[in-house]
């Protein structure tokens, strides 16, 4: 469970999860050309952002059959990235997933990457990209 400043933060969080990972990502990502072919590959979890209960409960179930399979599931708790590098409220979903499934939770906090790649910007500028994290 992280947080999302940039989009930045997947790939460099993601790659450095040992084993294989999958994670929750909005809808409208899967339609892009090659990359949303290769999330659906991966077998990412699409998310719609309509607040529908029964989509989300969906959601979860279908992340608890990948940890069943052996995946990680990778979660950005805030569910969209913030313009400034501070927290956004928590969405739920990640929450009820731990708490059905008992799987271990390991908190990860991304900071830098949201002046290496702000949200709503295409430019991108050089910084050190720090994370940390502590399992539970």
């Amino acid at each position: 469970m992280a947080n999302h400043v940039s989009n930045l933060d997947p790939p460099a969080l993601i790659s450095r999860i040992p084993g294989q990972t999958s994670a929750f990502a909005k809808r409208s990502v899967f339609n892009m050309p090659l990359f949303g072919y290769c999330l659906r590959l991966a077998e990412y979890i699409p998310v719609d952002r309509s607040g529908n209960a029964a989509g989300a409960q969906q959601k979860v179930a279908e992340a608890k059959r990948l940890l069943d399979k052996g995946l990680h599931i990778t979660t950005f708790v805030e569910g969209t990235r913030s313009r400034d590098g501070r927290m956004l409220p928590f969405k739920k979903g990640p929450f009820y997933l731990a708490m059905e499934t008992g799987a271990p939770c390991i908190p990860v906090s991304i900071y830098g990457t949201e002046t290496m790649l702000a949200k709503g910007s295409l430019a991108s500028s050089p910084e050190r990209l720090t994370s940390s994290s502590t399992r539970l």
